[in-house]
């Protein structure tokens, strides 16, 4: 009977890992909509033309100096790209 008591005090002292990745999505959440916050104040939302792709590089693979250094409106609007296809995984591996 111990060792079914210790098992619940372990299970209760412990979070469980959904609880983590939903917060991890509620924050990572937040941030996307922080940052679509200033892709609108700051007209950015053009600054990439294209789509899924950024000036012909595949989104993800899109030099990160290029991104990072570049043009104001570039970096938040890629970013916000990059943060909502974050957001849809996190999501994906919640419901899973």
């Amino acid at each position: 009977m111990s060792d079914t008591k210790s098992l619940k005090n372990n299970a209760v002292k412990s979070p469980n890992v959904a609880h983590w990745i939903a917060c991890s999505l509620v924050a990572a959440t937040g941030v996307l909509l922080t940052f679509g916050a200033l892709v609108t104040t700051y007209e950015a939302a053009m600054a990439v033309p294209d789509w899924p792709g950024t000036y012909g590089h595949n989104m993800f693979l899109f030099p990160f100096a290029e991104w990072f250094f570049g043009p104001w409106d570039l970096f938040l609007e890629h970013g916000h790209r990059l943060l909502g296809a974050s957001v849809g995984v996190i999501s994906l591996v919640l419901a899973v």
